[in-house]
């Protein structure tokens, strides 16, 4: 029945609220000497962004971009996936493996023990152990080397698809055919309950909300913790999502495949479950670089970045609104004072002041032209 609601409502395009009305948007394609597929991204402590493309890996500023070239000269191919550390940047390859470029931007030698096949995504836990889905299986980095992770520790899996750590230091790993979940402290893994053989991406909320995208079914799943080691959940459509984040708002940003943006805003999940899912969405129709979404990410500044097969694109919320003045005058006068307060004079005569959503009127009985 859940199920049934949410898919009506996502065909009701009426009900979605517009992306571009409160979001400032600024893309970049290869015309503008940007990349021409961003498939993942990630931000180092110095600032810059790093893209990893399908053809190397790059680092821009906001105002260029520029490309990564190692000592050795060696062509590093498709990045697949990227994870900031105190350590560095991880470079994770299509082609398999994963190497750490330092602070200092040198890039380090190989660490022996990493799964074979294309590195999904990578993650790191509160004890600084970094976590890797690839192709070949799921594995783990002690800073020595990489140890790859089993059925003696509760991961069945043959194959990893995603892994996530979330704030409470819980490390979620999907597997072929299901996902697991490791409590804070525990040794191993322990099944959820949730099967598919589809799940791309694992994100979190600061309160705990875990997020998680089923590309083939396309569903989009919501955890909720109900113990230490229990949990519930609930799922909603997501046509072909491919990437999730969640913002400073609680807001949930959906990636997908063919469809642009999905976003569901915090005040609107409860509403999801108990009547229909509010998506509002943003395409290539509104200035998107590509409906085809590979990578997101919320900076440190709470922008949202996005990769897409065409290029790059940047979404900030506008911290800027239009105040509504009325009629009648011909002229206006602004001021500032010391306390932040807005002051608006007209040439009838009138004084308002604004101030954290309060207005005051004066009628001062002659223009005014200057403040």
């Amino acid at each position: 029945m859940l199920l049934s609601l949410l898919l009506g409502c996502l065909a009701c395009s009426s009900a979605m609220a517009r992306i571009s009305d409160e979001m400032d948007h600024r893309r970049w394609a290869a015309s503008d000497q940007g990349p021409s597929a961003v498939g993942a991204l990630a931000q180092t402590g110095d600032g810059y962004l790093w893209l990893g493309t399908h053809d190397s890996l790059y680092r821009f500023d906001g105002f260029e971009f520029e490309k990564f070239e190692p000592a050795d000269a060696e062509p590093l191919g498709v990045v697949s996936a990227l994870l900031s550390t105190t350590q560095g940047l991880w470079v994770g390859f299509r082609a398999g493996g994963a190497r750490l470029i330092s602070a200092e931007g040198v890039m380090q030698p190989v660490a022996a023990g990493m799964p074979d096949g294309v590195v999904y995504v990578m993650a790191e836990d509160l004890d600084g152990h970094i976590w890797a889905a690839a192709d070949e299986g799921l594995a783990r980095y002690d800073g020595a080397g990489w140890r790859l992770v089993g059925e003696e520790e509760g991961f069945a899996g043959l194959h990893a698809r995603a892994v996530h750590v979330d704030a409470q230091g819980y490390v979620w790993a999907a597997s072929e055919e299901q996902l697991y979940m490791r409590p804070p402290g525990a040794s191993s893994f322990m099944k959820t309950g949730i099967m598919s053989p589809s799940i791309s991406k694992i994100a979190s909320s600061p309160s705990g909300e875990v997020w998680v995208t089923d590309r083939s079914r396309e569903r989009l799943l919501r955890l909720t913790r109900t113990g230490y080691a229990r949990i519930k959940h609930e799922q909603m459509p997501a046509s072909r999502s491919n990437s999730i984040v969640v913002d400073e708002q609680g807001g949930v940003w959906v990636g997908t495949l063919w469809s642009g943006l999905h976003y569901l805003a915090a005040e609107e999940r409860q509403e999801s479950v108990e009547k229909a899912a509010v998506f509002s969405s943003y395409t290539a129709r509104d200035g998107l670089s590509s409906d085809y979404v590979l990578a997101q990410l919320i900076d440190r500044d709470g922008t949202l970045w996005v990769g897409t097969d065409a290029g790059l694109d940047r979404l900030k919320r506008k911290t800027l609104s239009p105040l509504a003045l009325p009629g009648g005058a011909g002229s206006h006068a602004l001021a500032v004072d010391d306390e932040g307060s807005i002051w608006v004079g007209s040439d009838t005569g009138q004084l308002r002041g604004f101030r954290a959503g309060n207005q005051s009127l004066h009628e001062l009985g002659t223009p005014i032209t200057a403040m």
